[in-house]
């Protein structure tokens, strides 16, 4: 006789009708959200609010946790307007995460536990975690690192989700949309508040006041902002070149994706971010020089695209972003940081040298999350992160999380290597998450965007297209 799997709850067809799940799973959820609001309410009237709207989420979610992780992506770059300084510890967008990956767990335990993708990521993630705690007795500030640790876990999280979750191509492309959607919303919100002044959001005041006429977005920097945009664009370029439709409606799709193009590179340049110039400038060589030229076997789009960033160019370009740019001739004379005129570049030479002292302090685990500001202050400098993500993850983690890091990443290109060339229908989204890939790799050696969402999401997504594509390969 067959022995059955053993199920949490009796197996059903998924459906995104409420009648599919039971009454008995239905109150098994609600007396959660109970629970959890409960818990919350005592800790003060907004987190209530806050877990209302969650776990009416989460019933949703439970039905299609799918719903779940396309909101999830899509607030991605609005994260700015999802805070409320009294309650950082457990800000919404932690609390949108926990409610998809619990829903996400239930959903699974309703209909049955599919098995988990499989992957050399996982082992090494886990093990990063793992990694990350050995510090724990020995760190200066236990608050900063569960602040930066629970980040990790969260984008750990998200990772497994996606992975998980997106399993077809369709699903695969929808993501993509949401992500350029989503990215095209805080970009309208960063030219909007360029041209009026105004900003949006609770720390509003005190960003505007900090970064003065450079544009943030719905993110907390500009560099930040410039570079989630940046990264995007290849996936835009992608749909720009994707001739699925035809007639009318690739004509509409086309005119709307040159606009989301001409209002996406007008929000970097009103970020005034250098690390977003240096991403268009990869986008442009990588699309048109790299991949069999990618872009130059569609002149006339190409050409349009290029006039679209030149225009934009003209129209929005001040002459103190020309300067800030050009300002990074400089860097020739990085082992002389005092010859270096611009203050902020000056700041980001002094700070990796203090970071490779701290290393070699520390070389074996590190000073533990979080935790760099407290020792660069032994040495006058008052930040909490160096620019550059790969000496402060040695930093904090120590010689073994810097490996396991560069193991994540070089898998993630590995991934994309081993893929099938031949199948044309997924070259594009391929090529598209490469360059994506190599924007934020490149940035990570000048900024530090070690917990930047979109480093995750398109490592994930990376992962979900090979086991895509793993079955045509077999066939």
């Amino acid at each position: 006789m067959r022995a059955s799997r053993p199920l949490i709850f009796s197996a059903k067809k998924p459906s995104l009708m409420l009648g599919a799940a039971s009454g008995k799973q239905y109150l098994l959820i609600i007396l959660l959200g109970i629970l959890t609001g409960v818990s919350l309410f005592l800790m003060g009237f907004k987190l209530f609010i806050l877990a209302a709207i969650c776990v009416s989420l989460m019933v949703v979610f439970v039905i299609e946790p799918w719903i779940g992780l396309m909101a999830l992506i899509f607030v991605i770059p609005l994260e700015r307007f999802l805070v409320f300084p009294e309650y950082s510890f457990l800000s919404p967008m932690k609390l949108l995460v926990i409610a998809v990956f619990a829903s996400w767990i239930v959903h699974m335990g309703i209909y049955g536990m599919a098995k988990p993708v499989k992957s050399s990521q996982n082992i090494i993630l886990m093990s990063f975690a793992v990694l990350c705690l050995l510090p724990l007795f020995f760190m200066i500030d236990i608050s900063a690192f569960l602040g930066s640790y629970s980040r990790l876990i969260m984008l750990i999280g998200l990772f497994f989700m996606i992975t998980n979750i997106i399993k077809t191509k369709r699903r695969l492309e929808i993501t993509l949309w949401v992500v350029v959607i989503s990215v095209f919303v805080g970009s309208l919100i960063g030219v909007v508040q360029s041209l009026t002044g105004y900003y949006l959001g609770y720390v509003s005041a005190e960003i505007s006041y900090i970064y003065g006429a450079r544009e943030i977005g719905g993110l907390f920097s500009p560099n930040t902002f410039a570079l989630a945009i940046a990264a995007s664009l290849p996936i835009l370029i992608y749909f720009l070149l994707n001739n699925s439709s035809k007639g009318r409606s690739l004509l509409a799709r086309r005119i709307a994706l040159f606009v989301i193009l001409f209002i996406n590179v007008a929000a970097i340049f009103f970020s005034k971010s250098r690390s977003g110039f240096i991403g268009i400038c990869i986008v442009a060589f990588l699309a048109l020089f790299g991949y069999r030229g990618w872009l130059y076997q569609h002149k006339r789009l190409t050409s349009l695209m290029v006039l679209s960033i030149i225009l934009v160019f003209l129209l929005f370009v001040p002459a103190s972003y020309i300067n800030r740019v050009l300002s990074l001739k400089q860097l020739a004379n990085f082992r002389n940081p005092d010859s270096i005129d611009e203050s902020s570049l000056r700041m980001r030479v002094r700070l990796q040298e203090v970071d490779l002292k701290i290393f070699l302090e520390h070389p074996m685990l590190g000073v533990g999350l979080g935790n760099f500001g407290h020792y660069a202050v032994e040495y006058n400098m008052g930040a909490s992160h160096a620019h550059n993500s790969y000496l402060t993850v040695a930093v904090e983690t120590g010689i073994f999380g810097l490996l396991l890091f560069l193991l994540f990443l070089l898998n993630s290109f590995n991934y994309l290597r081993m893929m099938n060339n031949k199948n044309k229908n997924l070259s594009g989204i391929r090529i598209a998450l490469k360059i994506s890939l190599i924007i934020i790799c490149i940035s990570l050696l000048y900024d530090f965007t070690f917990l930047f969402f979109y480093l995750w999401v398109f490592s994930a997504l990376i992962l979900s297209l090979k086991n895509i594509e793993t079955p045509l390969k077999n066939k």
